[in-house]
């Protein structure tokens, strides 16, 4: 199974993330590698899996950046009227100007 790999994330406690594609199916799943001191065991789970498991971690929103999700909180705010998904998703990664779309007329 042909496949590319996308580092996701790596924790202060030396924890990695993993995004695999196999590049023949298309199917997608993160690796976590958990580190040496807790036993350096690999666990592997369909993205939408992952996803699932709702954690608010960094890990989570960091494979949400990567594969162009927005939050669950972005959502909610979108479904409350309190924000929008662009201004969550852009401006909530420390960029200062929006990307220009074109002519507004």
């Amino acid at each position: 199974m042909p496949v590319s790999t996308q580092h996701v994330y790596r924790s202060a406690n030396g924890d990695r993330w993993l995004l695999f594609t196999d590049t023949a199916s298309g199917r997608k799943f993160v690796r976590h590698e958990a580190n040496q001191s807790s036993g350096g065991h690999a666990t592997d789970l369909d993205v939408e899996d992952f996803l699932e498991i709702g954690g608010s971690g960094p890990e989570f929103a960091a494979l949400r950046d990567l594969m162009g999700r927005p939050s669950e909180d972005a959502r909610n705010r979108v479904h409350e009227g309190r924000g929008s998904i662009l201004s969550d998703h852009v401006w909530g990664r420390g960029e200062t100007s929006l990307p220009l779309l074109g002519p507004l007329s």
